[in-house]
């Protein structure tokens, strides 16, 4: 009898244990959870933010770059026409077709190899933030599975310990992912700045070469009005 009341009270104190260790896990997950949901949030605004700064540069950047190459057009265009009006007498003609074309269109054409270059470089800055969100998804569905690993543990003194271990991992990772989904949203963000430096160089190649563009189209302009007499 004695010995039936002990197995009993043996029972009962390890349906206690059990369900005191079920009870501190589920509290530390939800904690946990809590913890990620929001470092998520905030790696989301964080991205988002550095997405539309990047957008906001490329934009001026552009901006900037077309207005160079239209006020260097004009400058050549206002040549050209003074170079019409000195040869009024003489059929040019031959000289301008396609090179006045050109010459007209550098700010469209010049502007549109501009915006490819400045794309890619977002389309690369929109790359690094999904990579980067992915990951955060990746640590915020590896969380959810913990739920599963607790059920694992299955029932008894083993499962006891194995949830004790389980806590002391929740407990660390409460402070430990968060700071890991932050370093990489920062070092994200600092990636995503790294590219401005290569809109600017879109918009300055692309100026560069219409200025030699122009200066080309305006000299084989001259030298065929020059060849007739």
């Amino acid at each position: 009898m004695f010995g039936k009341k002990v197995v009993v009270f043996s029972l009962v104190v390890l349906a206690v244990v059990s369900q005191v260790h079920e009870n501190k896990v589920d509290d530390l997950l939800r904690r946990l959870k809590a913890a990620v949901d929001k470092a998520m949030v905030q790696a989301q605004e964080q991205l988002d933010r550095s997405k539309v700064q990047l957008q906001q540069h490329a934009a001026e950047d552009v901006a900037d770059g077309r207005a160079q190459i239209e006020v260097s057009k004009k400058g050549y265009v206002d040549q050209l026409d003074k170079i019409k009006a000195d040869n009024k007498d003489k059929d040019i003609s031959s000289c301008l077709g396609e090179n006045e074309t050109k010459l007209n269109n550098l700010v469209t054409d010049y502007g549109t190899q501009m915006d490819n270059c400045v794309n890619d470089n977002i389309n690369e800055g929109t790359k690094y933030a999904q990579d980067a969100l992915d990951r955060v998804k990746k640590i915020v569905s590896d969380v959810e599975n913990i739920r599963q690993e607790i059920k694992d543990c299955g029932h008894g003194w083993k499962a006891a310990k194995c949830i004790a271990k389980l806590a002391v991992r929740i407990e660390k990772e409460i402070t430990n992912l968060p700071t890991i989904i932050e370093g990489d949203v920062v070092a994200t963000a600092a990636r995503i700045a790294q590219l401005d430096p290569k809109l600017k160089g879109c918009a300055t190649d692309k100026v560069n070469e219409a200025r030699t563009q122009g200066q080309t189209l305006l000299d084989t302009i001259k030298q065929c009005v020059a060849n007739i007499h």
